[in-house]
């Protein structure tokens, strides 16, 4: 590789990992965890899209399969569940009996 393709690869490295670890940190504290956890699992099926739309990559069966999982994963980690309802504590509850 020349000095230019180190240079680029250097650059790619740590300037835009940089810079989007700081975007990253500033918006997930502008918003709540939950939030931030849903966007995160976006990324994947972002870099696919793009990558099909921008880079005319080819699209396959299996990239449909992963963004059901993606969407799955977002909807059962958002969906309230019984485990989360507030209940009594345990001395509460005995107190009455």
């Amino acid at each position: 590789m020349s000095t230019t393709d180190w240079l680029l690869v250097l650059y790619t490295g740590a300037v835009i990992t940089v810079i989007a670890t700081i975007l990253l940190n500033q918006g997930m504290a502008k918003i709540s965890a939950g939030s931030s956890a849903a966007f995160t699992a976006l990324m994947p099926l972002s870099t696919i899209v793009m990558s099909a739309l921008f880079l005319h990559e080819s699209f396959y069966w299996y990239h449909f399969l992963g963004i059901a999982f993606v969407f799955a994963g977002i909807a059962f980690a958002t969906l309230p569940s019984s485990r989360t309802k507030r209940r009594a504590p345990v001395a509460a509850q005995t107190k009455g009996s």
